[in-house]
C-alpha cells in the first residue's frame, strides 16, 4: 500500500514546517550567541580600555614625576650657584674690609710718623 498522495502533501507539508521552526529556532540561537559574543566583546573592550587608561594614568604619573625631579635638581643648582655667589660676595666684602683697614692702619701710621717728623723737625729747630 502506498500512501496517498494527501498523506504525502501533508508530510511535505509537516517536513518544511518542522524545517522552518528548526531555522528559526537556529537562528535565535545564533542572535543569542552573537548578543552574548556582543556583550562579552564590549566587556573586554572596556576593561581593556581600562588596562589601556591605567597604564596611560602610570605614564603620565611617571613624567609628571621625571618633570617634578628635574625642576628639583634645576633649583637645587640655581640655589648651589647663589650660595657659591654669596660665598664670593661675602670673601670678597671681607678681603675689601681687611684692604680698608690696612689701609687705614698705614695712614695712622703715616700720619703717626708725620706728626713724630713734624714734632722732630720742631725740636730741632730750637
Amino acid at each position: 500500500m502506498q500512501p496517498s498522495k494527501k498523506k504525502i502533501l501533508k508530510a511535505k507539508t509537516m517536513k518544511n514546517i518542522v524545517r522552518k521552526i528548526a531555522a528559526i529556532i537556529e537562528r535565535e540561537d545564533r542572535e543569542e550567541e552573537l548578543e552574548v559574543c556582543q556583550k562579552e566583546d564590549d566587556y573586554w573592550r572596556e576593561a581593556g580600555e581600562g588596562i589601556m587608561s591605567r597604564a596611560a594614568k602610570k605614564r603620565e604619573e611617571k613624567s609628571k614625576k621625571l618633570e617634578a625631579a628635574a625642576a628639583r635638581k634645576a633649583e637645587n643648582r640655581l640655589l648651589a650657584k647663589l650660595e657659591v655667589e654669596k660665598l664670593t660676595a661675602t670673601r670678597h666684602t671681607e678681603k675689601l674690609k681687611k684692604q680698608e683697614e690696612e689701609a687705614a692702619r698705614k695712614a695712622e701710621f703715616l700720619a703717626e710718623l708725620e706728626k713724630e717728623r713734624l714734632e722732630s723737625t720742631v725740636e730741632w729747630d730750637w
